[in-house]
C-alpha cells in the first residue's frame, strides 16, 4: 500500500482516523498521547478506561473529542511490561490498519508507534510501520499518512520510506 509522510502533530492532522501510541497502562500525559489529551475535548480518559485492561497490539477505539477526524485509534505499541519492541510495534501498526480499513475509514494519520515514550529507536521504528504499511492490502483504507514531529525526523521518515519501497519493488 502506498502511503505519505507529513510534518507536525497528530493534533493538527485531519483524517477520518487519528491515531494515539499509548502503554497499556498509560495516564496519556507525555508524547503523542499527552498532546491529544491536551488538545482533545472531553472525557477522553474516562472512554479509555471502560476498554481496560488491554495489551500490547491492542487497539482502542473512542470518540475524537474535538479532534479533526471520525476516530481516534489508540494504540497500545508496548508490551504489558517495559518498552516498545519490534513485534509490538508490528502488531500495534497491523491492528490500526485492521481496524481502520474494517471501520470504513479512507484516511489514517498515524505517528511512528512505540518509539516516544516506548523507548524504541526512531529510524527502526519508522522502518518497521513503513514495512507494515507496505505490505497491507486494504479494502477501504487509500490514504495513510505517518507523521513526524520535527524536521529531523521527518527527513528520517523520507529516508526509511524510500529504501522500504525500493527494497520492496524490487522483490
Amino acid at each position: 500500500m502506498q502511503f505519505a509522510l507529513d510534518q507536525g502533530t497528530i493534533t493538527e492532522a485531519t483524517a477520518h482516523a487519528l491515531v494515539n501510541s499509548m502503554s497499556p497502562n498509560s495516564s496519556m500525559d507525555c508524547g503523542v498521547s499527552g498532546a491529544i489529551c491536551e488538545q482533545a475535548r472531553g472525557p477522553i480518559m474516562d472512554e479509555i478506561n471502560q476498554h481496560r485492561p488491554v495489551s500490547g497490539g491492542d487497539v482502542i477505539v473512542t470518540d475524537p473529542h474535538g479532534l479533526n477526524a471520525i476516530y481516534l485509534l489508540h494504540a497500545i505499541s508496548s508490551p504489558d511490561e517495559g518498552n516498545a519492541a519490534e513485534q509490538s510495534i508490528r502488531n500495534a501498526t497491523q491492528t490500526v490498519l485492521e481496524q481502520a480499513d474494517a471501520l470504513d475509514c479512507r484516511s489514517l494519520v498515524l505517528p511512528v508507534l512505540g518509539c516516544g515514550g516506548g523507548g524504541y529507536e526512531f529510524e527502526a521504528g519508522a522502518r518497521l510501520i513503513c514495512e507494515e504499511i507496505w505490505a497491507f492490502k486494504p479494502t477501504s483504507l487509500a490514504d495513510v499518512r505517518i507523521i513526524g514531529h520535527t524536521e529531523p525526523q521527518l527527513e528520517q521518515l523520507r529516508t526509511v520510506a524510500y529504501e522500504v519501497r525500493t527494497t520492496s519493488q524490487a522483490e
